[in-house]
């Protein structure tokens, strides 16, 4: 069992803290003690779901850059600091125009954006898998 003090992303196998709502995700478990966030029965799972919102983001609202993909993400005025974060551990500018298609890319940008939602640096390999799913399901 998780301690309380691991970040809520993790306990919830919810990397990118995505909240609650209508949508359900593959591999979403119901947990009626968490109120606000998803929790998936894994982490592979609750990054699948990221790159199903990030597909949406950037093949529906034209959301396809860190600036944008961020801003929308955290719309609650850290958007900035997160953005300069993920683009500082991408290495790409914050402008970059990115693709669904661009695996390497947006693998990246999901690692860093679990590592400034949760503080865990969880690994490429998982990530990768969850992209691969996101693409062949």
């Amino acid at each position: 069992m998780a301690k309380v003090s691991t970040p809520r992303g993790v306990r919830n196998n919810n990397p990118l803290n995505i909240r609650k709502s209508n949508d359900v995700f593959t591999g979403e478990i119901c947990d009626i003690y968490e109120k606000e966030f998803k929790v998936f029965k894994s982490a592979l799972y609750g990054f699948r779901a990221a790159f199903r919102i990030l597909q949406t983001y950037i093949l529906y609202k034209g959301c396809n850059t860190p600036t944008k993909i961020v801003g929308r993400w955290c719309p609650d005025g850290t958007a900035k600091r997160y953005c300069e974060f993920v683009c500082s551990k991408c290495g790409f500018p914050a402008d970059k125009a990115l693709s669904f298609s661009d695996k390497i890319s947006l693998v990246a940008l999901v690692q860093a954006m679990a590592q400034y939602e949760t503080g865990h640096v969880y690994g490429i390999d998982l990530i990768s898998k969850a992209y691969d799913l996101c693409v062949h399901s």
